[in-house]
């Protein structure tokens, strides 16, 4: 369990989800010269809260505010924590039907490098967090593939392969 100083935004729920999130700025108690990053904290897992009235303001100037923003606009406020990667991700075509569909937890494309091929399969870039692709694309199985980055195509070969020695 870690410690964190934080500098409080707002509460709030995501659209998306059934969870309640503590939005700050955040740096982990120990780092004292760290600068403060967007984070946010899931209210149910959040074990002890103490004020430290001495130490500093606590404000949120207007820089900080807007890196806030950005962040929650460019990872969705569940994935503030994570690092954001390029992802090239091919579906076939039930899988572009699923994509289609399947709105919840759906990562934004960016749709100026889409590419569709002759039998209807597609190739979409993301802009996103780890997190969001496994939550959203590991349930496609065989209609979705990881193309890069190569290290999280591994993740799901390895989960896909754990899963088929279950039920082997």
């Amino acid at each position: 369990m870690q410690d964190f100083r934080v500098k409080l935004y707002s509460m709030s729920s995501d659209s998306d989800s059934p969870y309640h999130y503590l939005l700050t700025l955040s740096r982990p108690v120990t780092d004292t010269s760290a600068d403060y990053k967007p984070a946010v904290f899931r209210l149910s897992r959040i074990v002890h809260l103490s004020d430290t009235p001495s130490y500093g303001s606590g404000k949120i100037t207007v820089k900080e505010n807007k890196a806030l923003m950005e962040a929650i606009k460019q990872k969705g406020i569940p994935y503030l924590l994570d690092d954001i990667n390029e992802y090239k991700i091919r579906l076939t075509p039930k899988g572009v039907k699923m994509f289609r569909s399947i709105l919840h937890l759906r990562p934004v494309a960016d749709d100026s490098l889409t590419t569709t091929d002759e039998n209807g399969s597609q190739t979409i870039c993301f802009f996103c967090t780890y997190r969001q692709i496994e939550n959203y694309f590991f349930k496609f199985g065989k209609e979705a593939k990881i193309l890069s980055p190569e290290e999280d195509a591994a993740k799901f070969r390895e989960a896909y392969l754990a899963a088929y020695g279950e039920y082997k």
